[in-house]
């Protein structure tokens, strides 16, 4: 499959982006970099100088533009050279390609496609909400060896959360396809080692971005209580065979912060547990396309999908959009 599917994609956390600081970035095949202007408005470019290649990690930043450590060339925030000091002219070549950013719940997401489009869509994080009592979001991030379709199709495969998620039978899903998002909610009960005995009821509701973020509300009750998380997921490619996986999690709490801190902490945990066991899944499975596909996918057989299994062809119908190759196996 194209590796690397046209989408919003997180490189960063806003907090390791700070003010004069040019960070050294691996995504997507290429060496980048992130610094903030001036205004503190993020940057993300290519890592070497279009003049002669040097890595501009060890450049400077002043006032908000980038300087070349090799001659000194000066690149304002959209990427061109906007002073040589020993010219009075800049080549029209001397472009540093940057990227759309878009900063949204502490994570700073570039747009990419390989054809050089425009986005024609934004992405979003959760909508602002008046309530006081969410904890400041916890984050880990994991390198996975497999692609960010077989980790976006998790959202469709209900029937793999009786298997390895602890769900008691397969959870409902319903979804609707708007363009570039798919959104939808899910409902099931899941009986957690050691949770409580008629199990937890948990009704998430979920968007997806692009194959690059996912948005999860999710409401949790067992025993007349009610929990309330928020779990946003992000999938970057890295380099062909490798995929950098984090998620942010932030849970309601109950107007005691250190109660609040301690629960959240616990939640967090079984989440981070829960996801990983998904990881050998991915890193050992292949791809099997769709049959109307599979004249793409390298000569594997077709999947053999059953009844049920309706929402996995939706998906992947939808995720075609996001690949610039035609002859694409998804």
């Amino acid at each position: 499959m194209q590796p690397y599917p046209a989408s919003w994609y997180r490189v960063a956390d806003s907090i390791d982006v700070v003010p004069g600081i040019i960070n050294r970035l691996h995504y997507l095949g290429r060496d980048l970099i992130a610094y903030r202007t001036s205004s503190g408005r993020a940057v993300v470019a290519d890592a070497h100088c279009p003049h002669l290649g040097a890595d501009l990690t060890d450049g400077s930043l002043d006032n908000g533009d980038l300087i070349c450590p090799f001659h000194a060339w000066r690149f304002g925030a959209s990427g061109r050279c906007i002073h040589i000091p020993y010219s009075d002219k800049t080549p029209a070549a001397a472009i540093l390609r940057t990227y759309p950013v878009r900063e949204f719940d502490g994570v700073i997401a570039i747009y990419w496609d390989e054809s050089g489009r425009e986005p024609e869509w934004e992405p979003n994080g959760f909508p602002e909400d008046d309530n006081t009592n969410w904890t400041p979001f916890a984050r880990k991030a994991w390198r996975i060896s497999t692609h960010v379709q077989d980790i976006v199709e998790n959202v469709p495969d209900a029937a793999h959360q009786a298997v390895i998620h602890n769900a008691v039978g397969i959870p409902d899903f319903e979804f609707e396809i708007a363009g570039h998002r798919i959104s939808g909610v899910t409902r099931g009960t899941y009986a957690f080692p050691g949770g409580p005995p008629g199990g937890v009821r948990v009704t998430g509701h979920f968007e997806n971005l692009g194959l690059g973020v996912t948005n999860i509300r999710l409401v949790d009750r067992s025993d007349g209580v009610e929990l309330n998380r928020q779990l946003q997921l992000c999938r970057t490619p890295v380099d062909g065979d490798l995929v950098e996986a984090t998620i942010a999690q932030r849970t309601r709490g109950f107007g005691d912060p250190e109660a609040d801190a301690a629960l959240n902490a616990k939640i967090v945990h079984a989440t981070w547990e829960d996801f990983e066991r998904d990881i050998p899944i991915w890193e050992k499975k292949i791809y099997r396309a769709l049959p109307s596909r599979v004249e793409f996918n390298r000569g594997e057989r077709a999947s053999a999908l059953c009844d049920g299994e309706g929402a996995i062809v939706q998906f992947r119908n939808w995720s075609r959009q996001f690949y610039t190759n035609a002859e694409c196996g998804v």
